[in-house]
């Protein structure tokens, strides 16, 4: 049977593909700056590997801690259409900083950044989520081509920036981030026909955006301490953490009860992804220095840059995304397309087994090329995992949170990955050995120990989510009694 490709995208709302090209330049940005944050400042600014472990892990938490806020500002105050432009803006000026360079400015656009990402990333996800109906059956088909976009970034970034780095010094790929971003906004601007006719209700009076700006300026001082002392992150986080589920029971405690299961079950479905992404993060920080340090990356006389190798997951995304939306479609029509919870645990599994691949990468001395096939392979499998996981829980979100509630839910799930940001960071530190700058045999076994750990402590997890996966699909998919 062949299939229509020109028919299935003409299928989906054009909004789609503007949101999806916005996302790819935020993405760009984002993971190149992630790709090269860790060998920036252990080269430039000569940090040590604990310090450099502390500043990715703050960065990426924040990076994603802010989310929530910008899902509630979104939710209750900005809309979904402003929240995405400011964020574009915060973006585009973060970049321009970057470009000059130094350790002060470095951490003034780093927050700066933050911020922007903060109200982007929830809100452009929550606004394609507007383009379809409640019972849409394209939605989860959609998602894929934006998580498509998403990752095309992702894979761009890192080569973009390794080559440059490599070639032209490490800021012009800053330049190149705030021009791109700065074509997609436009781009926003021009199709905005697209968007006319979404209900996005902003309540954004002229008194409240003295109060936004101000709130907006003290949090990038905030952040600006914090990522220069990122011993005090841990506790903020946790601090975060609390008023966060505090704020969540006052507000299921408003829903019906159907609505509160679901609620419940989607908190758990963000929780148990936590530590997926605590794995895949280590793609940026452990990994990385691994492979700088301990794999010989010359091939036919060409050596590959580090920070490309962090293209390898989203290459394999976008390889795989076709036929794994294809897999999900056809277990569709015969009933039995396993549920968000069921994806879930499939993925956190398959972060276990790339943690046994990358293990054995590290049985090898420098001189071998095997192990770039098990790094290739274990990003490999990391990408399929990471397709099991997230448009699927995308997907749940926008379709069974609360209605005024899914630019906050959309939040929560990525608060849940700012906590796998501090503790990738953790488990970096964990992995990195003190004696590593020696390179010798001993280290690569510690490196294939530590892999090991990883791999161990994932299954279980994926293990006990199993277990508990017909209660979890109880919650997502609870009906009221009267209609059961």
């Amino acid at each position: 049977m062949s299939i229509d490709l020109n028919q299935h995208h003409q299928s989906q709302p054009a909004g789609l593909y503007v949101l999806s090209f916005t996302e790819l330049w935020d993405r760009f940005s984002y993971y190149g700056i992630q790709a090269m944050l860790v060998l920036y400042v252990t080269k430039i600014f000569l940090f040590s590997d604990d310090k450099a472990y502390g500043l990715y892990g703050a960065f990426t938490a924040l990076a994603f801690a802010t989310t929530v806020i910008g899902g509630i500002l979104a939710d209750r105050l900005l809309g979904f259409r402003y929240s995405v432009v400011v964020g574009a803006l915060l973006i585009i000026i973060a970049n321009i900083l970057l470009v000059f360079g130094g350790q002060q400015i470095m951490y003034f656009g780093l927050s700066l950044m933050i911020c922007g990402i903060g109200l982007f990333k929830p809100n452009n996800a929550s606004f394609v989520g507007l383009l379809y109906s409640q019972n849409d059956t394209r939605r989860e088909a959609g998602f894929s081509i934006f998580y498509i976009g998403m990752n095309a970034g992702a894979l761009l970034g890192p080569i973009v920036y390794g080559y440059i780095a490599l070639h032209h010094g490490w800021h012009l790929g800053f330049a190149l981030s705030s021009v791109g971003m700065m074509i997609s906004l436009s781009l926003f601007f021009i199709k905005g026909k697209y968007f006319k006719h979404l209900k996005d209700d902003v309540k954004f009076k002229n008194r409240h955006q003295y109060l936004f700006y101000l709130f907006l300026l003290v949090t990038v001082g905030l952040f600006d301490v914090l990522m220069q002392h990122t011993y005090l992150f841990g506790n903020l986080l946790v601090v975060i953490g609390v008023i966060t589920v505090l704020s969540l029971l006052l507000l299921a405690a408003r829903l019906e009860k159907s609505e509160r299961h679901r609620l419940s079950g989607l908190c758990l479905l963000s929780f148990f992804c936590i530590f997926f992404f605590a794995c895949s993060l280590q793609t940026g920080s452990s990994l990385t220095l691994f492979i700088e340090r301990n794999i010989d990356r010359h091939i036919f006389g060409i050596q590959i840059p580090t920070m490309m190798f962090l293209s390898l997951e989203p290459f394999f995304i976008i390889l795989s995304a076709p036929l794994v939306g294809l897999l999900w479609t056809w277990l569709g029509r015969k009933e039995c397309n396993p549920v968000a919870s069921t994806k879930v645990g499939l993925g956190l599994f398959l972060a276990a087994l790339s943690f046994l691949v990358f293990s054995n990468a590290a049985h090898f001395d420098k001189n071998s090329h095997l192990p770039l096939l098990y790094i290739a392979g274990g990003n490999f499998i990391l990408g399929l995992g990471e397709l099991c996981i997230v448009p699927a829980v995308i997907a749940a979100i926008t379709e069974l949170a609360p209605r005024n509630l899914r630019g906050t839910m959309m939040g929560i799930l990525f608060l849940a990955l700012a906590f796998s940001g501090y503790l990738s960071g953790f488990i970096a530190k964990m992995i990195s050995d003190k004696n590593v700058m020696q390179h010798n045999q001993a280290d690569l076994i510690n490196y294939s120990h530590a892999f090991m750990q990883v791999c161990y402590i994932t299954f279980a997890i994926g293990l006990l989510l199993f277990c508990i996966n017909p209660w979890v699909k109880r919650m997502l998919y609870h009906k009221p009694a009267a209609s059961a």
